[in-house]
């Protein structure tokens, strides 16, 4: 509460204390302050408490109120039943928001403060929004803009129009209309305000794959938050930060991200920001192949959302319980969580999500044996995606697409993943790269073309190493590695291959640099075979007692990891 003036916080703060209504009352007139001026202060000062901790903005809201109709004064009662309303959307309490929002739009223009009415839209837009009623949403905004010229009132409009354009999948219309909100709000010097766009900016710029853009955007919302002491406001920009930074890797910054923003959730009470982050989360999560600890995080993500009733929120968390029960060999359940997704994306009109939802439709199916079926739905996405201009959707649709054609259509393949590689190149995203080249690196070394293979695979296995070195501890660099052996195991075989000495040193140190058990075995067997097929080379066996040390220190790990995992 810095930003608010010192004797204006310290009654707020003495409003706060007292137990009951009369006593609320006899404090103001003890301060001779029980007037509507006053009250009309106190509920201005009010817009920023709710923002940086709703549930005192809250109270203070009710408590206004309250006091307004014992007065009575029509403004500041107005004034505080859209702060209540302020405060039940900050928690996700659209329901709750829409007819607070109708009956200080009615107060209002009884007051003959016709502006302030106006304003009211934009709450409106907001609850709306929150619903999934999209074109509710941007009709309340049509009006609201017909009926004032006031540059702030527009500015407002335009980042609303630019929330709900964002939840259609209207992307660039979505990035339009924030540069339209910037621009009024820098006209007006409205430093906070552009924080909020600046946060708005990046979850498009996310949801467009780019991540670089992205951390910088939430970064500088951030930065704006936290130099006006937005503590709400600074944690929901460092959440959306931690999802950004998940996108380009740095999972080990996410989960700090992450970490952050709980602590100062939890000490500012509930609200629909645990969804959030528990969503965001569960992403870094699945990323490291923590897979029951992304399903507990959907979970609770999934009960907040379904609460508040937003259904936009809701699918989200439905496709990554999804992802998480296929990992967990649950397909029927994962099956269900994608249909509930996929009709939740349909209604509400969001294709860039329904690809996404087709995506992991995709993926299980083929896990399913259900070949046919999955690469017509990857052919529809990829459709979809090149239609939309969906970058990052598109390159996982063709790197499903190369999956299924691999062994029947390999030059059809060949040429998906290369494209699925270019597009991870200009988005600079390291999780799509490692698979591009993986991908590329295994196919040419089933067609026997080992220079293009060994060139793939190193520079797969490169990219898995340098996101690994990331992660701080043993047990996430093990969990992260866990569905990422492939190319290590490809490129040991196209070693193995070669068949000579050398060839099988550059296999035992593939083994080692992933210090996988799974890798030593394949790895085991191969030293067996040659040293049965040449008992004479005496380096087989120096080679051999290399593998057993290793093994040894890979047995040391797994069982320090399982002590730690008990504890």
């Amino acid at each position: 509460m810095s930003t608010l003036t010192s004797p204006l916080a310290e009654l707020i703060e003495g409003l706060l204390s007292q137990p009951n209504s009369e006593a609320r009352a006899a404090f103001l007139r003890q301060q001779a302050r029980y007037d509507a001026e006053t009250l009309a202060a106190l509920a201005t000062a009010g817009d920023t408490l709710v923002r940086d901790n709703p549930s005192r903005g809250a109270q203070l809201a009710e408590f206004l109120a309250e006091l307004a109709e014992r007065l009575p004064a029509p403004l500041p009662a107005a004034q505080a039943r859209y702060l209540r309303a302020q405060a039940h959307a900050l928690a996700g309490e659209w329901t709750q928001a829409l007819p607070l929002i109708a009956a200080a739009r009615e107060g209002f223009l009884a007051a003959g403060r016709p502006q302030d009415a106006v304003r009211t839209s934009v709450g409106e837009m907001h609850a709306l929004a929150g619903l999934g009623r999209y074109p509710e949403a941007l009709a309340a905004g049509e009006h609201a803009l017909a009926e004032t010229a006031d540059p702030f009132i527009t500015a407002l409009v335009s980042q609303n129009q630019g929330l709900v354009c964002h939840r259609m999948g209207r992307y660039d219309d979505a990035l339009a209309a924030y540069d339209r909100a910037a621009a009024g709000y820098a006209a007006l010097d409205q430093s906070e305000r552009l924080g909020h766009v600046h946060n708005n900016r990046g979850m498009v710029l996310l949801s467009l794959g780019r991540g670089g853009e992205a951390v910088q955007a939430f970064q500088e919302a951030a930065t704006i938050f936290a130099a006006r002491d937005l503590t709400l406001l600074t944690a929901q920009a460092q959440t959306n930060r931690g999802e950004a930074l998940s996108l380009m890797g740095d999972h080990s910054a996410a989960l700090e991200a992450f970490e952050t923003a709980r602590r100062t959730f939890e000490a500012l009470g509930p609200g629909v920001e645990r969804g959030t982050l528990h969503l965001e989360t569960a992403t870094a999560y699945l990323a490291l192949n923590l897979y029951p600890e992304a399903l507990a995080t959907c979970d609770e993500a999934l009960a907040s959302f379904r609460a508040a009733s937003m259904p936009y929120e809701q699918g989200q968390a439905l496709v990554r319980q999804a992802a998480a029960l296929a990992a967990l060999g649950q397909p029927a359940a994962a099956e269900a969580a994608l249909v509930e997704a996929e009709t939740i994306f349909r209604e509400l009109g969001n294709e860039p999500w329904l690809a996404i939802v087709w995506l992991e439709q995709a993926g299980l199916w083929e896990s399913l044996d259900r070949g046919d079926a999955a690469s017509a739905i990857a052919q529809d996405t990829l459709a979809l995606c090149e239609r939309l201009g969906l970058a990052v959707q598109g390159a996982y649709a063709r790197l499903r697409l190369a999956d299924l054609l691999a062994y029947r259509e390999p030059e059809t393949a060949l040429a998906h993943l290369e494209k699925a590689l270019a597009q991870a190149e200009a988005l600079a995203l390291p999780q799509l790269r490692y698979r591009g080249h993986a991908r590329l690196g295994r196919l040419y070394r089933l067609q026997g073309q080992t220079d293009q293979a060994l060139y793939h695979l190193t520079q797969a296995i490169d990219e898995i190493e340098r996101l690994r070195a990331t992660l701080p501890q043993e047990t996430l660099r093990t969990a992260f590695l866990r569905d990422k052996l492939t190319p290590y195991e490809d490129l040991i075989q196209l070693y193995l291959a070669i068949g000579d000495e050398d060839g099988l040193r550059q296999a035992f140190a593939v083994a080692e640099q992933a210090r996988s058990r799974a890798l030593l075995d394949l790895l085991a067997d191969s030293i067996d075979a040659q040293i049965r097929a040449a008992e004479a080379d005496q380096t087989l066996p120096a080679l051999r007692e290399q593998l057993e040390a290793l093994r040894a220190d890979l047995d040391l790990i797994y069982n320090e990891l399982l002590a730690a995992d008990t504890d």
